[in-house]
């Protein structure tokens, strides 16, 4: 017997189809709309709730600590480094101005960078110079970065030799932000499916055809825009991404909780931040950069382990709480740091590589996207 969904006619044809639920799919969806009102817009999850990193992500309005920015330009041109950073606070910037703070509860509390050792917080701090000077010729930004007075008893911590603080930082509520732009998608129109899991995408008389494995249905459509992320090596195998698994737990709730702010350690491989009296704290992939190579939703002990002994010994020392929730999001990264935003095929597009900043620059890479299909698109 067919199901509702074979037997609809209206569900045999949409003229846009965008894979993925997360913040670039979103964008994508509410550009080709604005611009074409008319046109059919579809967006499929394959689950009820977006899977990768930047939907699943721990809400750092972020574009690069001191350590990661500097650890990019030993492997890096610079032009491509200080344009990155630029484009990431600048899509920060347009994520706030088309949600407004309120609806992701944005918080202007700016974001610390914290060291293990003195000769290694003297090390980056006396870079900060060069660093503001790139930042401010490339982006806009006045002294972005200073060394902060700030000591371990300001935020209950122990054990950290010194805090570089970046101004321009901030911290957002990952699931209001994902709320607000569903509810934007469905204002203007765009068609939301969850629980749809691709198999393949077929060319047929000018068409696309994609094929879903769960509900077993097809579709044609004019133009198909991948959004997945991490998850899109399983449809467009020749790109240069792989996923990367992020960890994050959060605490029970903590009685006169200290910290307040964002945090960055270890190149930006370790982040924690408070979410009201909790502490949230995730990161540790590099630990195990194969193992965590993987698109699994599943827990590295090793890595929880590591988290578990920052957390005690170092950002909650001598509180007794337990861990309450963790969760994993998948990345998308490659040789470069920069989203793959481009024609694959024929009606077949994608926007990936978020190099773990979904965050800031999901929403520019939607748009890009958007214009580059309506560009195609008749």
């Amino acid at each position: 017997m067919l199901s509702y969904w074979q037997q609809s006619a209206w569900f045999n044809h949409t003229d846009i189809a965008i894979i993925g639920s997360g913040i670039v799919g979103l964008n994508a969806a509410i550009h080709i709309k604005r611009l074409k009102p008319a046109l059919r817009v579809s967006l499929f999850e394959k689950g009820p709730i977006p899977a990768g990193a930047s939907s699943r992500n721990a809400g750092f309005a972020t574009f690069g600590s001191v350590s990661e920015l500097l650890d990019d330009l030993s492997k890096q041109p610079s032009q491509q480094v200080w344009e990155l950073a630029k484009k990431r606070f600048s899509g920060l910037q347009l994520l706030r101005k088309n949600l407004g703070d309120e609806a992701m509860r944005y918080e202007a509390l700016g974001g610390y960078e914290v060291f293990n050792s003195a000769d290694e917080f003297e090390g980056y701090g006396k870079h900060l110079p060069e660093i503001n000077e790139a930042l401010h010729a490339f982006a806009g930004l006045r002294d972005t970065f200073s060394i902060s007075e700030k000591t371990n008893e300001s935020f209950g911590f122990k054990g950290f030799s010194g805090f570089l603080f970046n101004q321009h930082e901030g911290l957002i509520h990952s699931g209001m932000m994902l709320k607000a732009l569903i509810q934007k998608a469905r204002e203007i129109g765009v068609e939301l499916f969850y629980g749809f899991q691709l198999n393949s995408i077929e060319q047929e008389n000018g068409n696309a055809l994609l094929r879903f494995k769960n509900p077993e249905l097809s579709l044609k459509c004019g133009a198909v825009l991948i959004c997945t992320n991490g998850f899109a090596g399983d449809l467009i195998p020749d790109l240069d991404l792989k996923p990367a698994r992020g960890l994050v737990l959060v605490t029970e709730p903590i009685q006169n909780l200290k910290m307040r702010g964002a945090f960055h350690h270890n190149k930006g491989y370790d982040y924690f931040r408070h979410i009201e009296d909790r502490v949230l704290l995730g990161g540790g992939r590099n630990l195990d950069i194969d193992g965590e190579t993987s698109t699994a939703d599943l827990v590295n002990p090793k890595i929880l382990d590591y988290l578990k002994t920052l957390l005690y010994e170092q950002i909650i020392p001598g509180i007794n709480v337990k861990v309450e929730f963790t969760w994993t999001g998948t990345m998308g990264v490659g040789q470069s740091k920069e989203p793959i935003i481009k024609k694959v095929g024929e009606s077949l597009y994608c926007a990936v590589r978020m190099g773990g900043m979904g965050v800031a620059l999901g929403s520019q890479t939607g748009l890009d996207a958007a214009e580059l299909l309506m560009n195609d698109f008749t």
